[in-house]
C-alpha cells in the first residue's frame, strides 16, 4: 500500500523536542555544557578607579586634581601679569615684605599658585638677603594651611576606607607610624624634587594622618634646598618675565631630583612595607593580599 502523505513522518524528527537533553546521549561521547559563570565579576581597571572615587568622595577626587592641575595653570596667569606685580611691590616696597609671604601662603596654600614661581619672584623682588627667608616663610605658612584644610575635607573619608583594607592600613602604618626622625626625612625626601607637587602632597599627607611636627620640620628641610635654588636663579636673572627663559633648566633639575629620590624612596619604603606585610601575614585574608 502506498503510504499517506498526510500522515507525519516516522522516526525521530517526529519527537518532541528534550527539555534538557542528557549528559550521555546514546550511542555517542559525552558532551560537557559550558557552566554559568559563579562569583562577582572582578571590576576593570576602570571600574576599579570608580569605586575608589566613590569611597573617598567626589569632593576629595577634585580636590586631588585641583591641587596638580590649577597652581600650574594659574602660574602661567601669573607671567601674564608680571609688570603689574613688579611695579607694584616697587611702589609699596615696606608693606611688600609683609605681602608678599602672606599672598605666597595663602596662594600656596589653596593650590591656587606654584611654589617655584613666587620663589624666582622672591629673589627678583628681594634679593639674595631677603629672598630666601621671605620665600621660606610664605611655603610654610601655606603648608600649614593646606594642611588643615586636608584634615577637615579629606581625612576622614581617606582613613576611613584605609581602616577597611587591611592591607592599606598595614602600608600606613609602615610608612606613616614611625618615630618622629624616620617620619620627617620622609616628609622630606618627598618634598625635595623641584617638580614634587607642593599642594597635593599637602593633602595626601594630612589625608594620611602624618604627624604635624614631622609634616611641618620635614616640609622645612625638604622645601629650602629646592627654594634656595629657585630665589638664586631670580637674582640671577633679575626680571620676572625671564621665568621662562630659566624653565627648562629648572625642568631638567627636577627630573634628575626627582629620578634620584625616587630611587632611595622606593628602595626605603619597599623593605620597611615588605617587613611590615611579613609581619602582619595572618591578617591579611587572599582577597585583601
Amino acid at each position: 500500500p502506498r503510504p499517506d502523505p498526510r500522515a507525519p513522518p516516522a522516526g525521530p524528527l517526529w519527537l518532541p523536542p528534550l527539555a534538557h537533553p542528557p549528559a550521555n546521549p546514546p550511542g555517542g561521547p559525552a558532551e560537557s555544557t559550558p557552566s554559568p559563570p559563579t562569583g562577582t565579576p572582578q571590576p576593570g581597571l576602570a571600574g576599579e578607579v570608580l569605586r575608589q572615587v566613590r569611597a573617598v568622595g567626589w569632593l576629595v577626587t577634585a580636590l586631588s586634581i585641583i591641587t596638580v592641575t590649577l597652581p600650574g595653570i594659574n602660574g602661567m596667569v601669573l607671567m601674564y601679569y608680571a609688570t603689574s606685580v613688579r611695579d607694584w611691590v616697587q611702589s609699596h616696597a615696606g608693606a611688600a615684605y609683609i605681602v608678599f609671604p602672606l599672598a605666597m601662603a595663602l596662594g600656596t596654600g589653596f593650590a591656587l599658585l606654584p611654589t617655584y614661581a613666587l620663589s624666582f619672584a622672591s629673589g627678583v623682588f628681594f634679593g639674595p638677603v631677603w629672598g630666601w627667608p621671605i620665600a621660606m616663610l610664605g611655603i610654610l605658612g601655606g603648608s600649614c594651611i593646606g594642611y588643615a584644610w586636608g584634615a577637615t575635607v579629606a581625612r576622614e573619608r581617606v582613613m576611613r576606607q584605609i581602616e577597611l583594607n587591611p592591607r592599606a592600613r598595614i602600608i600606613r602604618e609602615a610608612l606613616v607610624d614611625r618615630g618622629l626622625g624616620t617620619e620627617t626625612l620622609v616628609v622630606g625626601l618627598l618634598r625635595f624634587p623641584p617638580n614634587s607637587p607642593f599642594a597635593l602632597t599637602n593633602l595626601v599627607m594630612s589625608a594620611i594622618k602624618v604627624r604635624f611636627a614631622a609634616f611641618f620640620g620635614g616640609t622645612a628641610l625638604g622645601m629650602a634646598a629646592r627654594t634656595g635654588v629657585a630665589v638664586g636663579l631670580g637674582v640671577a636673572v633679575g626680571s620676572l618675565e625671564k621665568l621662562k627663559e630659566v624653565g627648562g633648566a629648572w625642568a631638567y633639575l627636577g627630573l634628575g631630583a626627582f629620578a634620584v629620590v625616587l630611587f632611595i624612596v622606593y628602595r626605603l619604603f619597599s623593605a620597611w612595607i615588605k617587613a611590615a606585610l611579613a609581619k602582619h601575614v595572618g591578617e591579611l585574608s587572599p582577597r585583601s593580599a
